[in-house]
C-alpha cells in the first residue's frame, strides 16, 4: 500500500519553518493559522492535526525536549543524567524562537500564557525521581532558569550544561527570606 500525502515529520517542520518566518515578518498577532497554513501549502484542517493552537508553534523544540526527557526518566535514566544527556546533545541553532524573541514577535502575552504548562510538565517529569513537591518545583524552575539564560546568554563559549549546572547550584544557596 502506497501512502500519499506529506509525511508527518515534514508537515511539521514545514509547519514551524513558515510560522516563524512570518511570525518574524509580520508579528505573531498579525499571522493567522490560515497565513501559516497557506504558507507551510496545507490546508487550515491539516494544521490542527499538529497543533491544537497556534501558541503551541513558538513551543515545539521545548515540547519535544519534554517528551524526550520524560521518555528517558520513565525508563529509569536518573534525571540529571538525563537533562545532561539532552543538554550535550542541544545546540544554539535549536534554541526555540520564543526563548529569544518573543517581544520581537509580539508573542509576549502568549508566551507567558502558555509557558506555565510547560513548567507544570517539567516538574511531573522531575517528580519521577523527586518525591518532595517543593524541590520538584525548585528544581525544575532551575532547570528552566539555566536553559533561558543559555538561550539569551550572548557568550558562544557557554554550553547548556554549565549554565543548567550553575543554576541547580544555587538551589544551594537561598537568597535570605528575612
Amino acid at each position: 500500500m502506497t501512502r500519499t500525502g506529506r509525511p508527518r515529520a515534514f508537515s511539521r517542520i514545514t509547519l514551524e519553518e513558515a510560522a516563524s518566518e512570518l511570525f518574524l515578518e509580520q508579528g505573531y498577532p498579525s499571522t493567522s493559522i490560515d497565513d501559516i497554513s497557506r504558507r507551510a501549502g496545507i490546508s487550515r484542517a491539516t494544521f490542527f492535526n499538529y497543533f491544537p493552537q497556534k501558541s503551541d508553534l513558538l513551543f515545539t523544540t521545548i515540547d519535544d525536549a519534554l517528551a524526550q526527557l520524560e521518555d528517558m526518566v520513565s525508563a529509569g535514566q536518573p534525571l540529571f543524567e538525563a537533562v545532561r544527556a539532552l543538554a550535550q546533545e542541544t545546540s544554539r541553532h535549536q534554541i526555540p524562537l520564543i526563548a529569544t524573541q518573543a517581544e520581537a514577535m509580539g508573542a509576549l502575552s502568549d508566551a507567558w500564557d502558555a509557558a506555565p504548562a510547560r513548567m507544570a510538565k517539567l516538574r511531573e517529569i522531575v517528580a519521577l525521581e523527586i518525591g518532595d513537591p517543593i524541590w520538584q518545583w525548585a528544581i525544575a524552575g532551575a532547570l528552566a532558569e539555566g536553559a533561558t539564560s543559555w538561550a539569551r546568554s550572548s557568550d558562544p563559549g557557554e554550553s547548556l550544561i554549565e549554565s543548567i549546572d550553575r543554576a541547580v547550584a544555587r538551589l544551594k544557596q537561598p537568597p535570605s527570606l528575612g
